[in-house]
């Protein structure tokens, strides 16, 4: 029996990405495959865009899907108790002993449901298939010079997070807050990454002098990092892998006399290994920022932003999507025939397995 694909709609309050575009869809109806599409309102993409494609416009939830729907999404479930019964494909953010991490393992070990997780899916070099870190990275470099044109001129909170059409309206809007400010200096903190390109990327199209640091030089620099607050921007892009020593800490701020803006993409506030322990909450699209007790005069402000392509949602959308689809298409034709999956996906599937195991 072939699969359906059902895509679920997202629950996450301003999310408008999606994992596959209305031009995927279509290529996977001509192919054979049923395509169930939750109706939604919110995405970057109309629910009129996948009709046209091809695919069949529900407004069940996908608890009412069939047993062999693959439920396709990006961000995270509805909260209940509800066992999880279909293959889910997602970013689940479960293995990495996050707060929600056993809450969620739970319901799809009761159901007896599968996760392959969008952050796991791997080639046998562990390179992702698919990630948004770029537009993160770029994003949240913009998000940092957006929060420091604001407390330059300001104290008054930041508004809410704006959604941009394209790439160059958000670079265009970012000259426009910067003019008769002083020229804010940067840092990135892993800056060899997707996540650290995006992030550099965005300062270089702005003239913004930044400093570059990624493993070499977190590693043989003293912790707390100094150099951290000789800039206006910290923008943190590091892959959260195991216990590490803080970049920053409540008692390094204590001396701080120029940072302003600390961008969290990362953002791992709830890990016992945050490199970043001076907040334990991420923030939101409505209240994008939140104030840093500091123990200095100068005031430190964070944003931690958990989904912060969301703000660039057609670009990200596609170039994810594009990376994704000729494995999800794989994935597809191997449950189809019954034939053994993709390595991608044997490993993805090992990475749930083995974190339903450390449970036991």
């Amino acid at each position: 029996m072939r699969p359906i694909l059902w895509l679920r709609k997202e629950i996450k309050a301003g999310e408008k990405r999606v994992a596959i575009t209305p031009a995927h869809c279509k290529t996977l109806v001509e192919s054979g495959y049923d395509v169930m599409v939750e109706a939604c309102d919110n995405r970057i993409f109309a629910d009129q865009a996948f009709a046209e494609a091809g695919a069949s416009i529900t407004t069940e939830s996908f608890y009412q899907a069939p047993e062999h729907a693959i439920i396709l999404g990006l961000k995270e479930l509805p909260e209940n108790t509800l066992p999880l019964t279909h293959t889910h494909i997602y970013f689940a953010h479960a293995y990495k002993q996050q707060e929600e991490a056993e809450s969620i393992l739970q319901r799809f070990e009761l159901g007896k449901g599968n996760i392959f997780d969008l952050e796991f899916l791997t080639t046998p070099d562990n390179r992702r298939i698919a990630a948004f870190g770029y537009w993160a990275g770029f994003i949240g470099a913009a998000m940092g010079v957006l929060g420091y044109a604001h407390y330059k001129r300001t104290n008054v909170p930041f508004p809410p997070a704006t959604i941009f059409a394209s790439k160059q309206e958000l670079i265009d809007t970012l000259k426009a807050k910067l003019t008769d400010l002083p020229p804010p200096k940067a840092m990135v903190m892993g800056a060899l990454g997707r996540c650290g390109t995006g992030a550099s990327d965005l300062f270089s199209a702005l003239n913004i002098a930044t400093l570059k640091w990624d493993k070499t030089e977190y590693d043989t620099a003293q912790k707390p990092i100094a150099e951290i607050l000789q800039r206006d921007i910290f923008v943190n892009c590091v892959l959260l892998q195991g216990e590490n020593s803080p970049m920053i800490t409540r008692d390094s701020l204590q001396q701080n006399q120029q940072l302003s803006i600390i961008s969290d993409v990362s953002c791992d506030p709830n890990s016992p290994f945050n490199p970043i322990p001076v907040y334990d909450r991420i923030t939101k699209l409505n209240a994008p920022f939140i104030d840093i007790e500091s123990g200095s005069e100068l005031p430190v402000h964070l944003q931690a932003i958990d989904h912060l392509p969301t703000l660039l949602p057609k670009e990200s959308s596609e170039e994810f999507a594009n990376a994704l689809f000729p494995h999800l298409k794989a994935f597809l034709d191997a449950l189809t025939q019954q034939a053994e999956l993709p390595v991608v996906w044997q490993r993805g599937l090992a990475e749930y397995n083995n974190a339903q195991a450390k449970r036991q």
